[in-house]
């Protein structure tokens, strides 16, 4: 994990970089005021513009699990998205991947709402 030392939005300070992907990058970031934990997805605009973002986090919000982190904030800047979430502890994606991906599929397709961002998921 790499370090980095950068103010979002005044409020939250990026600590470290956990990964990225084709869809952004997952950092991890103090909330100044708070002094909490949260996990910030940034995703370029070019890959996903801010409107169908911010709709997808919507729905997400609409929903309780403990494996779905609570959705605390979306910003924007002129390049990029950042969805601001409750950090979890715990294994890495790429265990639950491979582990425990078949329940959370499972969740994920009861969720009518859901159905159509299962593949995005993947």
């Amino acid at each position: 994990m790499a370090a980095i030392s950068t103010i979002l939005s005044e409020k939250y300070q990026l600590y470290r970089i956990f990964g990225t992907g084709r869809a952004g990058t997952i950092l991890l970031a103090v909330h100044l005021g708070l002094e909490e934990y949260r996990a910030i997805k940034r995703s370029p605009k070019s890959f996903l513009n801010f409107d169908r973002f911010r709709g997808e986090v919507l729905a997400l919000k609409e929903h309780q699990h403990p494996g779905i982190p609570i959705v605390y904030n979306v910003e924007k800047d002129e390049s990029n998205s950042y969805l601001i979430e409750e950090y979890l502890e715990g294994e890495s994606n790429k265990t639950i991947v491979f582990v425990g991906f078949s329940d959370l599929l499972r969740y994920v397709c009861c969720i009518p709402k859901f159905r159509i961002h299962a593949p995005t998921l993947l």
